[in-house]
């Protein structure tokens, strides 16, 4: 209680970092992030689509339409590097 006291945080986060601690160690702490992977854009033969859209100059929002994802699915998979959009060039 002393350390929810002095610092403000909750009693379960100190009881969740004593776990992590106790389990992993300091590194624990430092390790990366666990994150799930998509589960909708598996299929190899609909991320070449979505690159051949994606390549052809439409915007992520229309490709995603287009093949029934999530936009928020599609944009994460051009975070993560699983698709790469191209950057249109605007002529002044």
């Amino acid at each position: 209680m002393d350390i929810v006291r002095a610092f403000g945080v909750t009693p379960i986060s100190v009881k969740r970092a004593v776990k992590l601690y106790q389990e992993e160690g300091v590194q624990g702490f430092y390790a990366e992030k666990k994150t799930r992977g998509t589960a909708v854009l598996t299929d190899d033969v609909l991320l070449l689509k979505a690159q051949q859209y994606l390549n052809e100059g439409q915007e992520p929002c229309d490709v995603a339409d287009q093949l029934g994802i999530k936009r928020d699915t599609f944009s994460k998979a051009i975070r993560t590097g699983r698709l790469h959009n191209i950057k249109k060039n605007i002529k002044h």
